[in-house]
């Protein structure tokens, strides 16, 4: 880490309460506010998240596609490739070298990032939700 960043972390603590908390406000919206067949929202309301992402998880790789497809078409950007190549196929790790990790695999075939920033509105974050449930996951 470089100083500059460093410093730029430690300006940022004093507001890092207020962003968690945020951040779990919106995780709160979408997962009260996203009830999709094709969809789950692997968050609980009672849990206190760190919102660093917001996933959503499609039924295929296909459909996550999909998905992703249809919220760009209405100016929504969602996150590709956060995790996309899960930890055991990484390169410089190497992990596991001739086993098989299929839930590792599915999650990141199938996973979305849906936005989350402090600064997202409700308007906003009312705006994916109607989004989401909008998406025709059928094909």
């Amino acid at each position: 880490m470089s100083e500059l960043h460093a410093g730029l972390g430690v300006a940022q603590l004093g507001s890092l309460g207020a962003a968690l908390h945020r951040h779990n406000e919106i995780i709160g919206r979408y997962v009260a506010g996203i009830d999709h067949p094709g969809l789950r929202v692997p968050y609980e309301l009672e849990v206190r998240y760190s919102g660093h992402k917001m996933i959503v998880l499609a039924d295929d790789a296909a459909a996550r596609d999909r998905l992703r497809t249809h919220l760009l078409v209405r100016g929504i950007g969602s996150a590709k490739g956060v995790y996309d190549v899960p930890l055991h196929r990484q390169p410089t790790l190497r992990l596991g070298a001739g086993q098989r990790f299929p839930a590792a695999d599915r999650f990141a075939a199938t996973h979305r990032c849906l936005p989350l920033s402090r600064w997202l509105t409700d308007d906003q974050v009312d705006t994916v939700i109607d989004a989401v449930k909008g998406w025709p996951h059928g094909g």
